[in-house]
């Protein structure tokens, strides 16, 4: 689907009615962007399929005036979201969609301790990413937890897999798997258990960053160097989702060196993977263009790269 921006600078005049009618039966979808509730807008709605709204600007005392769109079915885009409770204030209200900085630089909302649950899910988490599975000792934490179970057996037999072969208990899951499939999969099942309660952006955040940064790997490293990139991605926002340091988390899970660097500090070949793609979500295009890493893709369309990650998240969460 092929958005095009209503900019709220535009004087709403016949052409313009015009123009929004000819792009709507061609196929395209309009969203009106920084709408300002306006009465000048009212003969554009009708063909409006988003509101954009930047809650900076027009506050978040918004019921009377979102109730329109809301009972009309348009769909409603929070823009400029900054913190956790603007989230939660914006969900309460029934904005659809968000965009800000809180879901680019999120905050650790407190330090607390970690819930057993958690704990339990973690020890999992390590247990997967030690040099030596011992798979009886893992499918007897997963088969502990319905909702691991459950979340495993229904993603080893997803369209990730093609369906290929009914997997009905978590030996056999973890026997068809293999190693390095178990690490990967048994780290997405726990990321999607633990963020219960928390964004589900961030979820796909986690998840969409740790498939386009094994994709990028695979580009301008090699095959082998892949699970270590999905790894790195998936687990950058963990401290996040927890919220608890990166440190504590770094202390719980037995990761290589390269890649406690490059979750702590970004440095390192998975840090300075962690810090291109950051740049690329943030739309920092010159930065991007002068990133050591983008110049080694040799011309790759880094775009359909993430277009590819994004269909794979959803692939695998939904």
């Amino acid at each position: 689907t092929v958005w095009v921006e209503l900019l709220e600078t535009v004087g709403v005049d016949a052409p313009l009615l015009e123009a929004c009618s000819s792009t709507t039966s061609k196929g395209y979808r309009i969203a009106l962007d920084d709408h300002d509730f306006d009465g000048q807008w009212d003969p554009v709605i009708p063909m409006i399929n988003m509101v954009k709204v930047d809650i900076q600007e027009q506050g978040l005392n918004l019921e009377s005036k979102i109730r329109f769109f809301k009972e009309k079915g348009i769909p409603l885009l929070a823009e400029r979201v900054e913190t956790y409770d603007e989230f939660e204030r914006c969900l309460e209200l029934g904005f659809d969609y968000f965009q800000g900085f809180f879901f680019e630089k999120p905050q650790v909302v407190q330090q607390k301790s970690l819930s057993p649950n958690r704990i339990s899910k973690l020890t999992l988490l390590s247990e997967v990413h030690k040099k030596e599975l011992d798979l009886n000792t893992i499918r007897q934490i997963i088969e502990q937890d319905l909702s691991l179970t459950y979340s495993l057996l229904k993603l080893v037999n997803s369209a990730l897999y093609g369906g290929r072969k009914k997997i009905e208990n978590i030996q056999h899951a973890l026997v068809y798997l293999g190693d390095a499939e178990i690490r990967r999969f048994v780290t997405l099942v726990v990321l999607a258990n633990v963020s219960a309660g928390q964004p589900e952006e961030l979820t796909i955040k986690s998840v969409t960053r740790a498939r386009f940064m094994e994709l990028v790997t695979v580009e301008i490293l090699n095959e082998k160097h892949r699970s270590s990139a999905f790894l790195a991605g998936m687990l950058s926002l963990l401290d996040i989702i927890l919220g608890v340091s990166m440190d504590d988390v770094l202390k719980q899970l037995p990761l290589s060196s390269e890649i406690t660097k490059g979750l702590k500090s970004r440095e390192g070949v998975w840090g300075y993977l962690l810090q291109m793609t950051e740049i690329y979500e943030l739309g920092e295009w010159d930065a991007l263009d002068k990133h050591p890493l983008k110049q080694k893709l040799n011309g790759t369309d880094i775009g359909q790269l993430y277009i590819d990650a994004s269909q794979w998240c959803r692939l695998a969460l939904f």
